[in-house]
């Protein structure tokens, strides 16, 4: 019988082009199937029909929701930045957290 590869949350990083804390996060929430191995010691494994199930595209929307949520929390953050060029960054955060939040209403 064929054991499944399985690949470390850094590699399934590098190769999705994602962070692992971003990764890890999946995990933790189910939005990714992973098992511990030996525990939290060990860290995390992904098998391999995960990564394939990502690449295919099965993933998409997982993928697209976390990285809004993430520019969510960063633009949460906004208000600590220095105004640049003319530009407000209370307004921009404003706007864009509007958008932000109406693209994943839908």
């Amino acid at each position: 019988m064929d054991e499944e590869r399985m690949y470390t949350v850094a590699q399934v990083a590098e190769r999705l082009q994602a962070s692992p804390a971003t990764l890890r996060a999946w995990l933790r929430t189910g939005q990714l199937h992973g098992v511990r191995m030996g525990g939290t010691k060990l860290g995390w494994r992904i098998p391999s029909g995960e990564v394939e199930r990502l690449l295919r595209g099965a993933g998409e929307a997982v993928w697209l929701r976390a990285a809004i949520e993430s520019a969510l929390r960063d633009l949460d953050m906004a208000d600590h930045l220095e105004p640049q060029g003319g530009t407000d960054p209370a307004a921009w955060r404003d706007s864009a957290l509007r958008t932000l939040r109406a693209a994943l209403a839908d």
